[in-house]
């Protein structure tokens, strides 16, 4: 959607993008532990498979021995660190990438020729894309991930040209130099900024998709080995939560009503507050495990205030109430009580709440 974003969640080691086919994605993760396994540059083309078939993600079984689970765990991690070094970069420039083009664009009223001189003016947000390009540095130094690397250098070419321009924009437009030039820089600089948009949207839709296909797995890898461990069942009931609540925001990430399935949106909110429960119930029993992480009370005030708006926007879909007529719903959506921007909003502070979280 163009002005909201789903924050991308670290994997379990250490999480909007859209979502490839199950097979696709279990071919993908099995590419990547392949290589790392064989410490190869790029992975080799994957074999078609049969229908109804495909590498699984699972885990080995309860006969693995300690050192081949460790030996997983290890690998994953060292996957991890390199995906939360792009994952920085999605939750932080690409959404304000889309947020500065959405921003500059209500003072544009044809995107395809640009402004005209009378529209009142919105300057484009600047990326502050330093720290960004600095993970990108030292993910380029990390083992290499195969076709994710030229993704990542395509996505750091497409970021160095939108950067600079935007940073031009925004000073010109910010020190009112359109009123001395009769709008002349800010004719020309309209289809560079496009076109730059354009190349670092397409991009970053890709490469997302890609990074939020290897994460996905090393998450569902480690949620399995937590499940095993009984000394990690806070940690496990928490990532557990909060796969429930992914699986949520991806079905609320709608732009109207009709477009919210309530045969999948009800199933997967009432799965959420079981997990939620669950997790609670566990919480009240060990309080004193939850007080040695710090900043528990945040995401769990956090979490709760997701479950709250994914109800109100249920509420608004049982009862025929459209999120789009409300007062706030085109200035700032994320005020409407059950809009799909404040559950998504929801969402990212409870993310956020939980990425601080250090279980070990």
């Amino acid at each position: 959607m163009n002005t909201r974003w789903i924050v991308l969640c670290c994997a379990l080691s250490a999480s909007l993008g859209g979502c490839k086919r199950i097979q696709d994605a279990r071919r993908l993760a099995e590419q990547v532990k392949a290589e790392v396994n064989a410490g190869s540059k790029a992975p080799a083309a994957p074999a078609a498979p049969s229908p109804g078939a495909g590498p699984s993600l699972q885990t080995k079984t309860s006969a693995a021995t300690p050192s081949e689970v460790s030996s997983e765990d290890a690998q994953d991690g060292e996957v991890s660190n390199k995906l939360g070094k792009y994952i920085t970069c999605f939750n932080h420039v690409s959404s304000r990438a889309a947020e500065s083009k959405a921003y500059y664009l209500r003072g544009v009223k044809n995107p395809k020729t640009g402004p005209t001189g009378k529209e009142r003016p919105f300057p484009p947000y600047e990326l502050y894309a330093d720290q960004c390009f600095s993970e990108l540095d030292e993910a380029a130094k990390m083992k290499p991930l195969g076709g994710l690397d030229a993704k990542a250098v395509e996505y750091k070419a497409a970021l160095a040209e939108l950067d600079p321009l935007l940073k031009e924009a925004r000073k010109y437009y910010d020190q009112r130099d359109y009123l001395d030039d009769k709008f002349a820089k800010g004719k020309e600089l309209h289809p560079r900024l496009m076109s730059a948009w354009e190349r670092f949207e397409a991009i970053n839709d890709s490469f997302k998709s890609d990074v939020v296909t290897l994460n996905d797995g090393v998450k569902e890898r480690a949620l399995k080995r937590l499940a095993a461990d009984p000394k990690a069942r806070l940690q496990y009931l928490t990532q557990s939560a909060a796969a429930e609540a992914k699986k949520l925001v991806l079905l609320a990430d709608v732009e109207q009503l009709a477009q919210l399935d309530p045969d999948k949106y009800e199933p997967a909110l009432k799965s959420l507050e079981q997990a939620w429960n669950t997790l609670e119930e566990y919480v009240n029993a060990n309080k004193a495990e939850t007080a040695r992480l710090g900043a528990w009370s945040i995401f769990d005030h956090n979490g709760k205030d997701f479950l709250k708006a994914a109800k109100e926007l249920g509420r608004r879909k049982r009862d025929k109430k459209d999120f789009n007529r409300e007062f706030f719903s085109r200035s700032n959506p994320k005020l409407v009580d059950g809009h799909p921007a404040q559950v998504i909003d929801k969402y990212n502070s409870m993310i956020n709440g939980l990425n601080t979280l250090h279980f070990r």
